[in-house]
């Protein structure tokens, strides 16, 4: 199987991880349904939580990269943000260990 519009192949891509074009993406639809499903769980993107800001999100984001985000503040003297981020990774740790917020 490969692309009409670039030439791109199934097994090009499975090497290199790279679709040649957006028409790529209707080629390979099935291939790229069944990674995303094995990888991610789903084909749909859930997207953020809106609100933005200092928000994180719920347990879903890692810890690592809240910690990761912990370390940034902390270095950049955002004390607030990093108290913040402290807070998040408290909770995470939390819900990963009991299945259950702080109340």
């Amino acid at each position: 199987m490969s692309c009409p519009t670039c030439g791109a192949t199934l097994s090009e891509f499975q090497e290199s991880g790279r679709l040649g074009c957006p028409s790529c993406y209707q080629v390979f639809t099935d291939e790229l349904n069944a990674l995303f499903t094995r990888i991610h769980g789903s084909t749909e993107h859930g997207g953020k939580h809106p609100g933005g800001g200092g928000d994180y999100g719920s347990e879903t984001v890692s810890i690592e990269v809240l910690k990761r985000k912990l370390k940034t503040a902390v270095e950049s003297e955002e004390f607030e943000e990093a108290a913040l981020l402290r807070d998040k990774i408290h909770e995470a740790e939390l819900v990963t260990a009991t299945g259950r917020r702080e109340e």
